[in-house]
C-alpha cells in the first residue's frame, strides 16, 4: 500500500506501509490493505506510518490542518505542515 504526504509547496513524503494510524476528529483510525475509500479531516496530530518491509519500522509524521484521502490501497495526506518525529522523543525535524 503506498503513503504519502504533499503540501502546498508541493514537497511530497512517499513510502510503502503495512499499516497506517490517523487522527479523525472522533478518534483514531487505522488503515490497511483493502480498507474501504475515506475522504476525511485530520485533527493535528501524529500519523504513524509501518513500513512494508520492515515492520518494526514506524515513522511518526506530525501534522498540521490535512484530510486524507484513502482510494484503491494509494493513502494521500495533504497537509499545511508536517514534523517528521525521530526515535528520540526530544528531537523532532520541521519540513
Amino acid at each position: 500500500m503506498n503513503f504519502r504526504i504533499i503540501l502546498p509547496e508541493g514537497k511530497t513524503y512517499s513510502e510503502e506501509t503495512e499499516s497506517v494510524i490517523v487522527p479523525l476528529s472522533d478518534g483514531l483510525a487505522g488503515i490497511m490493505k483493502g480498507h474501504s475509500p475515506v475522504l476525511a479531516e485530520l485533527k493535528d496530530g501524529v500519523i504513524s506510518v509501518r513500513n512494508s518491509e520492515n515492520k518494526k519500522l514506524v515513522t511518526l509524521y506530525k501534522i498540521y490542518n490535512a484530510m486524507i484521502e484513502v482510494l484503491d490501497d494509494q493513502i494521500t495526506v495533504l497537509a499545511d505542515k508536517v514534523t517528521i518525529l525521530t526515535d528520540d522523543s526530544n528531537c523532532a525535524t520541521v519540513v
